[in-house]
């Protein structure tokens, strides 16, 4: 029975409420849309046959005195029908007198006010929405500096410190912070932007949330060069500093496939975690939703750089997490049982000849498999091109990319333990659950994370028997069938690494353990005369006894013979061009740690919210509501200069799922977003193109100029031209949106 409630529960919460809020709110700006012409029509004496909210059959309304109150079948939009003017059927010659309170026999200055009063109700609106929000306070994210992008112009610009004044320090000035990284850093708060941007000026140069640099970048020209002004908290200190940024063509941060210009910043991630919400709940789960890391080992983490930098220190130990939590009302800290942090070292790239590459991915061409990386040379960046085929331990699926193995000790590949189950996908369906460990997948053992991938391929068609071990216990075969998405094959999981166990389950070739002849299924149960039982262990061990030689003691087959292998330190592979020397056998400073596993990831960091009263809430307001129509005018322009691709075009049915997605975060955030759609209709509408409202406002303007109107047989003939170019604008936009969805 409770499960049935929850899942009433979560009908209601996440579809029902959510789709009824859309309506209702699409309703309401088309209401207050027509509502303008409506009113300006009646003030100027003109005939109002109809006033409809939607298009087709007419499913109810109230018929007044002179005018016919409908709501139509389809939620789209809605008209009002004014005697003399047509939208969509065809314009007639006039036949004796016209009626004096037909649309035109009205002067020219009339109509054109009863034209332009929808677009200005729209923003009207809009505003009104914004000054609410602002009284209500509405917490934006932080204009914070999360990372920088390799490749990127933010990833190598070169800070300038500044002193009080905002003039550059001078390097031998005492003040000068000779101990800081003169890049960009993680927590660098951006104050201003300034530049040659086209937009600049109507955008502002005041960054108050981090979307203001982003969208900038997006609206600008690729050649066009800005400085950012940043604050670092040091101690007790806050420095200054100034970069001089360009731009560079990027993938569009929707997913859409397009390419947008950006400086490269990413947005900062907060200490409060989040779960996924497509995932099976998990009653095991340490972690619950909301929860704030404010200590690690028991130091004190205030930001996520701060978790981030211990991160670093830990090569996959065990930790002691301590969390605020809210419970019944009530904030406690709660310190949570040691957890086992994943390793992962994804910044280190092998060659099938056994060549070590250590750099970051600065970008990949899909077309030519050719990945981009940025090394160090003589203290300075560089990129590097390398395709894929040549490297090792990398798969690549011409729709979803590349990908390579989480972690890799020497050439050892651990097992994959399920860190998530999304519900409804075919490991759900089979039973898997997260903890899993896969140990034989249709016959082959302990598939690593790339072989997996290769066997979902495989058994995509008639499926295969999948066996885990849950609790220390193996399971009996687990039938299982892979499903297409997007031209790769998945079960529908998060797979992570099972650090808990030195049990090999794949060996790079040309590496160490290749070269000793480490075999998949080995267990590793000693480093020199160390006892090791875990991945961390491993690596603890090898870290301490670096520079010298080295020996594992495993066990192997089914009879568990134990094997001892010699592991000298000594080069692996020939020297690299882009290394000042030949890189050892085992660099700790390859190895990251996540304390992050599974579906649990950190929130974007927020800035506090802020109620503003009625005079700053009006002034935000109109801040907004500028800054929306000002976004929009400039994004046509891009996508008539190509800077914007159409792929980030969103239709009916994209703006839907947005507005549900709005309405299941909150009603703050689903009145926002319908505030955007109000300014964003009002832009569009009133676009000079046949058929909206721009489009009769320059019949005016012409008729005007002129003396005359156009004659009936060019504007119908400019109208169903129009009509026809909107109609499939409106069917490649709507096709657009359903395959972005379907493609998740």
């Amino acid at each position: 029975m409770e499960i049935v409630t929850l899942s009433i529960i979560t009908i209601l919460t996440q579809w029902v409420w959510p789709i009824f809020l859309f309506v209702f709110g699409l309703g309401a700006v088309v209401f207050v849309h027509e509502l303008g012409h409506f009113l300006v029509a009646k003030a100027v004496g003109i005939k109002v046959e109809r006033f409809a909210i939607g298009f087709g059959p007419r499913l109810c309304g109230y018929r007044g005195k002179e005018t016919d109150y409908s709501l139509m079948l389809l939620p789209l939009g809605g008209y009002v029908k004014m005697l003399g003017q047509e939208d969509f059927a065809p314009l007639e010659d006039d036949k004796g007198a016209p009626d004096p309170r037909a649309y035109s026999s009205k002067s020219v200055g009339a109509r054109f006010a009863v034209i332009s009063a929808g677009v200005i109700m729209n923003v009207i609106f809009a505003a009104v929405l914004f000054v609410i929000i602002g009284m209500i306070g509405m917490p934006v994210q932080a204009p914070v500096v999360g990372s920088t992008e390799p490749g990127f112009p933010a990833n190598t610009a070169k800070i300038t410190w500044l002193d009080d004044s905002g003039k550059p320090l001078d390097t031998k000035d005492p003040e000068y912070p000779t101990d800081q990284p003169e890049t960009l850093q993680t927590g660098d708060r951006m104050i201003t932007i300034d530049g040659d941007g086209l937009m600049l000026n109507l955008l502002g140069r005041d960054v108050t949330r981090f979307r203001r640099v982003a969208v900038q970048g997006w609206l600008s020209d690729e050649t066009d060069k800005y400085t950012l002004d940043i604050a670092r908290t040091v101690g007790d200190k806050v420095l200054t500093g100034r970069v001089a940024l360009g731009l560079k063509m990027g993938p569009s941060p929707s997913g859409s496939g397009g390419m947008l210009p950006s400086f490269g910043i990413l947005r900062a991630s907060s200490t409060i975690l989040v779960r996924g919400s497509d995932f099976v709940p998990d009653d095991g789960d340490i972690f619950k939703d909301k929860d704030r890391i404010v200590a690690i080992n028991g130091r004190k983490t205030e930001h996520n750089w701060d978790i981030e930098k211990l991160e670093k220190t830990m090569l996959g130990q065990p930790v002691q997490i301590t969390v605020e939590r809210t419970v019944d009302g009530k904030t406690t800290q709660v310190d949570l049982d040691p957890i086992q942090p994943m390793v992962i070292n994804t910044t280190v790239f092998y060659l099938k000849d056994g060549e070590v590459i250590r750099g970051k991915v600065a970008g990949f061409d899909n077309e030519h498999r050719i990945l981009t990386l940025q090394v160090t040379e003589n203290g300075g960046q560089v990129e590097r091109k390398v395709s894929v085929e040549n490297l090792a331990n990398t798969h690549y699926n011409p729709n979803s990319g590349w990908a390579k193995e989480f972690l890799d000790v020497l050439g050892m590949i651990p097992r994959l333990r399920i860190g998530a189950v999304s519900d409804g996908s075919p490991a759900h369906k089979a039973g898997l659950q997260t903890g899993d460990i896969i140990v034989r997948y249709g016959g082959h053992t302990a598939p690593t994370h790339l072989k997996l991938k290769e066997l979902n391929k495989k058994f995509a068609t008639d499926g295969a028997d999948i066996v885990v071990v849950r609790d220390g216990k193996q399971l009996p075969p687990l039938k299982i069938k892979p499903r297409a998405h997007r031209g790769d094959f998945l079960l529908g999981i998060i797979v992570n690494i099972d650090m808990e166990h030195l049990v090999v389950a794949g060996v790079r070739e040309n590496s160490p353990a290749a070269d000793r002849e480490i075999i998949t299924g080995d267990v590793i149960e000693k480093v020199n005369d160390q006892n090791v039982t875990t991945w961390p262990d491993l690596l603890s061990a090898l870290s301490r006894l670096k520079g010298k030689d080295v020996t594992l003691t495993m066990r192997r087959g089914s009879n568990q013979s134990e094997k001892t292998i010699a592991l000298a330190e000594a080069p692996v592979s020939k020297k690299s061009p882009f290394d000042t020397k030949t890189p050892p056998v085992f660099d700790e400073s390859d190895y990251s740690t996540s304390i992050l596993t599974g579906p649990w990831n950190y929130r974007i960091l927020l800035d506090p919210k802020i109620s503003r009263n009625p005079a700053a809430a009006l002034a935000w307001g109109a801040r907004e509501t500028m800054f929306f129509i000002t976004t929009s005018y400039a994004t046509l322009r891009s996508l008539i200069n190509r800077t914007v691709s159409t792929k980030d075009i969103a239709g009916p049915v994209g703006i839907g799922s947005m507005a549900i997605a709005a309405g299941r975060r909150s009603m703050l955030d689903f009145a926002y977003f319908m505030a955007m759609i109000s300014v964003s209709l009002a832009v569009v509408n009133f676009l000079p193109f046949p058929v909206v409202d721009g489009g009769h406002a320059l019949f005016l303007v012409i008729e005007k100029i002129r003396g005359r109107p156009l004659s009936v047989r060019v504007m119908n003939a400019v109208q169903m031209v129009g009509l026809a170019m909107i109609l499939l604008v409106f069917v490649l936009v709507t096709w657009q949106d359903i395959a972005r969805i379907w493609s998740g």
